[in-house]
């Protein structure tokens, strides 16, 4: 199921239909392939913490083969000399 609501956006067919329209198209090239199960009193989620990333837009360094260096976005790759 999928709802749509546009604040002061008129009629459905031309505010919301539109969004559905992307969304149902998302959904059909891209089929969910694992079964979705709800939680029960026995089967309870896990409460550990999730593995963190770090936010989008911190600068992160990586290194890689000896006398190239790479930035792409916020990310720097430097290679030290002598693969050190």
């Amino acid at each position: 199921m999928v709802a749509v609501v546009v604040g002061q956006g008129g009629y459905g067919a031309t505010a919301a239909a539109p969004a559905v329209a992307t969304i149902f198209n998302y959904l059909y090239a891209n089929p969910v392939t694992t079964t979705v199960t709800l939680p029960t009193p026995s089967q309870q989620p896990s409460t550990a913490a999730p593995t963190t990333q770090p936010p989008i837009g911190t600068a992160t360094t990586t290194t890689t083969a000896p006398g190239s260096t790479t930035t792409t976005g916020a990310s720097t790759t430097t290679t030290a000399p002598n693969g050190g």
